[in-house]
């Protein structure tokens, strides 16, 4: 039955029961490797770093598909794309060399939610506004997975301590089952509870990016100020570079989604001012972070992570550094904000086709791992 044959409280009856099963399905279909002997430990571990995502997005999309039936072919498109990954993520000589295990299970994730925004946007993904559409989406199923996943943390710690208090383990039944199985089946909640809030001016994601922008401007000053006052020479090891990484595209994120909702009629304000100097920011950080990248492979040469951080770096410099120039643009009434929200969810497939010679190319050209 489609979510369009009833109304009322029985549309919000069925809509309960079909997030609850496809829940259910994710979380069950997380335990299908267990019977072919991989089990989620240790030893299973480079499995599931690649393959996750594989257990999870199908369940996703088949949301998707219920709650926007008028969108097969996307979803025909979406699980050729995710068939064909799977495949390429399991065998020679990606599947061979375990040092790749999580530049996939990295990659493979944002690629295959790229192709499931064509299942939610539907025709719409060829225009600017269903594309950022989608952006603003993924951010709120974004705070919401956070927020399910913290609660779901807290009852699960909860449990055991309160049969620990009674001198009963259930350690591996919490932690190994119901844990896992429960995350696996928070992506599907997540995604019901964003698409529900759809429509919403006012969501969760832009307004914690406004709160959190002057933050991280402040943030990004001071240490710009320290570096330039003390001479310290940004440390080239590989988790600090790994670091700065997440935290420009942090602040490209947040960019996304104070773009998202903005009204695009709307003459420039202090937040727009306050935006273009985060960027800015970030692109003074994000040339320090190469220089540090550059001289690290200077010292030891192209290995899979450096090549796959340069490669990021200059992709976000190039997308930081074009928005700026349009967001200097607009603040000088030389462009429309348009222009931006154009640019912007125009980038999409280039992040897409990264993670795909990431997850797919690199295990080919450096087969001698990191």
């Amino acid at each position: 039955m489609k979510p369009t044959d009833v109304s009322g409280a029985e549309r919000a009856g069925i809509e309960v029961a079909v997030v609850v099963l496809l829940a259910l399905f994710a979380g069950l279909l997380s335990r299908v490797p267990e019977i072919f002997g991989i089990a989620f430990s240790d030893s299973g571990m480079p499995f599931y770093i690649r393959n996750l995502s594989f257990l999870i997005l199908p369940a996703v999309v088949s949301y998707f598909i219920w709650k926007f039936s008028e969108r097969a072919v996307a979803a025909i498109f979406f699980f050729v794309i995710a068939a064909c990954a799977a495949v390429l993520a399991n065998t020679y000589p990606a599947y061979a060399s375990g040092s790749f295990d999580v530049l996939i299970g990295m990659h493979v994730p944002l690629l295959l939610w790229i192709a499931a925004g064509t299942v939610y946007a539907g025709r719409g993904w060829r225009t600017a506004g269903g594309r950022m559409d989608f952006i603003r989406f993924s951010g709120e199923a974004l705070i919401y997975l956070f927020l399910i996943i913290c609660g779901g943390g807290v009852l699960v710690l909860t449990a055991n301590l309160l049969f620990e208090a009674i001198e009963l383990s259930v350690e591996v039944v919490l932690f190994e089952y119901i844990a896992v199985i429960g995350a696996c089946a928070a992506p599907v909640v997540a995604v019901s509870l964003a698409v529900a809030k759809r429509n919403v001016i006012e969501n969760i994601a832009p307004v914690l990016a406004r709160i959190f922008s002057p933050l991280f401007l402040l943030l990004l000053l001071t240490f710009i100020l320290v570096m330039a006052m003390t001479g310290s020479i940004l440390s080239v090891d590989r988790e600090i570079l790994v670091a700065f990484d997440l935290l420009l595209a942090l602040v490209f994120g947040m960019a996304l989604y104070i773009i998202s909702s903005r009204d695009e009629k709307k003459a420039p304000g202090f937040s727009d001012y306050l935006q273009t100097a985060l960027i800015l920011a970030a692109i003074a950080v994000d040339i320090i972070a190469l220089i540090a990248i550059l001289s690290r492979i200077s010292d030891f040469g192209f290995t899979p992570n450096k090549t796959a951080a340069l490669g990021e770096n200059i992709i976000l410099l190039v997308n930081l550094a074009v928005s700026a120039v349009l967001y200097l643009r607009f603040l000088f009434a030389k462009d429309g904000f348009r222009t931006l929200t154009v640019w912007q969810t125009g980038f999409l497939p280039v992040l897409a086709v990264w993670a795909a010679v990431v997850a797919f190319l690199f295990p080919v050209i450096f087969k001698r791992g990191y």
